[in-house]
């Protein structure tokens, strides 16, 4: 599904548009992006049809909501999305993606990611946001912690995890304990 547009500090969360797609396609050409968002290289070379699956499969998945990251310039670098999206248990997974290698460790994952969860502590009353990263993606890992996540111990059995995926979570709770004043500051 389509989420609603967000405003962070640095970045805006909007519908994904047509033009988004081919460089979503080029960023996910480079086998450098790719191996750090998947942990491994890519088989095939993603292109615009790729692009063009994954938004129809997306748009139209109710337990699914993403946006495009655009900087306040109207620059787009990169997707976000909440996804496996449990309103029972109160959790989703996410998944984001900087794909402009020039705007990543400049702080606008961060504050995708937390004009994010407001949206999702908030608005959805979601009470975790899950995901997974590669263990050789220490940027990444740095940001999410950043952001108040925490690694789960290895010894856990969570689906769909390789070795060298690291799972971590971030809950409603834990977010407004991180900030003194008790008030949860999202973005």
């Amino acid at each position: 599904m389509i989420g609603p547009r967000i405003s962070g500090n640095m970045v805006n969360l909007r519908p994904v548009k047509d033009t988004d797609l081919i460089r979503r396609a080029k960023w996910l050409a480079d086998e450098e992006t790719v191996t750090h968002f998947t942990g491994i290289p890519p088989s095939v070379r993603y292109q615009l049809h790729d692009a063009l699956k994954w938004r129809r499969g997306t748009e139209c998945d109710p337990l699914t909501l993403v946006w495009a990251i655009e900087t306040k310039q109207g620059e787009h670098i990169g997707d976000i999305d909440l996804h496996d999206i449990d309103r029972t248990e109160g959790r989703a997974r996410l998944t984001i993606l900087i794909g402009d290698a020039i705007c990543r460790g400049k702080g606008y994952g961060t504050d995708a990611l937390r004009a994010l969860m407001g949206y999702a502590f908030t608005s959805m009353g979601l009470d975790a946001i899950d995901l997974k990263v590669c263990d050789f993606n220490l940027q990444a890992i740095r940001c999410y912690e950043k952001c108040g996540f925490e690694k789960l111990p290895s010894c856990l059995n969570v689906p769909g995890l390789h070795p060298g995926d690291i799972y971590m979570t971030v809950t409603k709770e834990r977010v407004a304990a991180l900030h003194s004043d008790g008030k949860v500051v999202y973005a």
